[in-house]
């Protein structure tokens, strides 16, 4: 089964299949990439022509470099909406309604399917149950899934980058050292790193959420989505600069925060939770012993 938003390779149990599992890759996952990359290498030209004419790295700077954003989120709420429909339709597969271009690739098909499944009728409740139960349960809708942690590496090199040649230039110009380290975790890790990560992580998400578009309003739901981006983007790039700006300990103090919440969203959470459940029975259990045990 192939589609543009999700390659899924069904490999029931068989002669033709002998391993019995699913694997489920996201084609679309890596035109989005390139695509953000891309369009984070307009805004760090169009941010540094802003910042060379009013020489000033403020909220206002940012916005208008952020412009093109509004491009890459309508074509990401498009993608994830085609995910999602592909999602939805297969809890009503229906092999009826398939449809092939010559029937001799028709006839081929259903030959197999009754060969591994047994019938159209039974190939169809796979389909609509244990296949559909197996990509929800993988969390296919879940943000992790959609920004691996590898491709959020890919696409913040730009702006890292960025802040890596501020870095080259507080030493040509020989600052002093509590400057250097304030600059390298307030900004390099704690605002270029973790956080621009969180945006795509949030990026992701709203595009996610509001896939769908309002009837007639499609572009103004996207503006929307943008702007409520825009602002959380740019206020965590000012408090970034304000904690550089205030030495090492308010900058360790930032990526400490930011980082940490970073790590909440990409599993981080998860591990806490099962951690506090399996200290909760454990010390259950020892209650129950009882003090005779």
């Amino acid at each position: 089964m192939a589609s543009p938003t999700i390659f899924s390779v069904d490999r029931s149990p068989g002669m033709a299949n002998p391993s019995g599992t699913i694997s489920i890759k996201p084609l679309f996952v890596e035109v989005t990439v390139l695509a953000c990359w891309l369009g984070i290498q307009l805004i760090n030209l169009l941010w540094v022509l802003a910042v060379a004419l009013t020489g000033d790295l403020a909220f206002y700077t940012l916005l208008p470099a952020l412009v093109p954003l509004i491009l890459i989120f309508h074509s990401m709420r498009q993608h994830l909406l085609a995910r999602q429909q592909l999602l939805d339709g297969l809890a009503r597969f229906d092999l009826n309604q398939v449809e092939c271009r010559l029937d001799f690739d028709k006839k081929f098909v259903h030959e197999a399917i009754s060969e591994w499944y047994g019938g159209p009728e039974a190939f169809t409740e796979y389909v609509r149950g244990p296949l559909h139960q197996e990509l929800i349960s993988a969390n296919v809708r879940h943000v992790r899934q959609l920004v691996p942690c590898q491709y959020c590496c890919i696409i913040i090199t730009p702006m890292l980058g960025v802040a890596l040649n501020s870095m080259v230039g507080l030493a040509k110009a020989q600052a002093p050292l509590w400057i250097a380290v304030a600059f390298f975790f307030a900004v390099v890790l704690g605002l270029y790193v973790c956080w621009f990560a969180l945006m795509i992580q949030l990026a992701f998400f709203l595009c996610d959420r509001f896939a769908k578009p309002w009837p007639c309003l499609d572009w103004l739901q996207t503006i929307l989505i943008f702007l409520f981006f825009a602002v959380v983007c740019a206020s965590g790039l000012q408090l970034g600069v304000i904690a550089s700006d205030f030495g090492p300990g308010s900058a360790l103090l930032w990526f400490w925060v930011v980082a940490t919440t970073l790590w909440l969203t990409r599993g981080g959470w998860g591990q806490v939770c099962r951690f506090c459940d399996a200290c909760f029975r454990a010390r259950a259990g020892k209650g129950l012993s009882g003090p005779d045990s």
